[in-house]
């Protein structure tokens, strides 16, 4: 399941089919996609990788036994870190402030994936392999560097699947997530559920489902 969000939200449901490559139909959507490392999303041209997972396994690896690679993982931290810090202070400068921070950020991966240890070396390739989806809200200033506000947006609804069982037909997969898309993009917007309930009500009858064409990020 995928939030999409910008002035409005809408909850989707995708799963790869048994037997094949898994890959993301991106033909209604031509936004900005923002992801973790998951192979199915990179088909999609504009695409932002989530740095919150990349630090996360920074700090596991910079906690752990050995010591030069712990010493690396704090230094891929270090200026992942500073890479959002310095994005979020914003500023003319801001995207010239980067440079010298993703120059070291790039020379750690370099660094990182020439070692033997499995899971330094493994992150370090990925952030190189996808270095473009890495670094892309340096280059473009308005985009989010991670999907934490798309998660906690689903953090309600992966609940629900848990304590009901998730739906039993496709049909019922779409509902939900209609009605998903309508509470959280009322909830955004701090307005009252009521009349977008009636206008849906009476879209959804004549087969007009509510615009996704609007929406400026999709975050998985």
């Amino acid at each position: 399941m995928g939030c999409r969000y910008s002035d409005d939200c809408d909850f989707s449901r995708w799963q790869p089919q048994e037997g094949r490559t898994p890959s993301f139909d991106h033909r209604c959507f031509v936004g900005w996609l923002v992801t973790d490392g998951y192979m199915a999303y990179r088909s999609h041209k504009w695409r932002q990788r989530c740095i919150a997972h990349l630090i996360r396994k920074a700090v596991g690896i910079s906690e752990g036994v050995d010591p030069e690679a712990g010493n690396i993982g704090e230094w891929l931290l270090k200026e992942l870190r500073r890479l959002i810090k310095t994005m979020a202070d914003g500023g003319e400068e801001a995207r010239v402030k980067c440079n010298p921070i993703l120059a070291r950020l790039k020379r750690a991966c370099l660094i990182g994936k020439k070692t033997d240890h499995s899971k330094l070396k493994a992150l370090a390739a990925e952030i190189l392999n996808d270095w473009d989806a890495v670094v892309a809200f340096v280059k473009n200033p308005g985009l989010p560097p991670t999907n934490n506000l798309a998660e906690r947006m689903l953090r309600h609804a992966v609940i629900l699947r848990r304590i009901s069982f998730g739906t039993r037909t496709s049909e019922g997969s779409l509902a939900f997530a209609d009605l998903l898309s309508v509470i959280e993009t009322c909830r955004a917007a701090e307005s009252r559920s009521m009349g977008l309930h009636c206008l849906c009500d009476r879209q959804w009858p004549k087969g007009i489902a509510p615009s996704s064409y609007s929406f400026h990020y999709l975050i998985a």
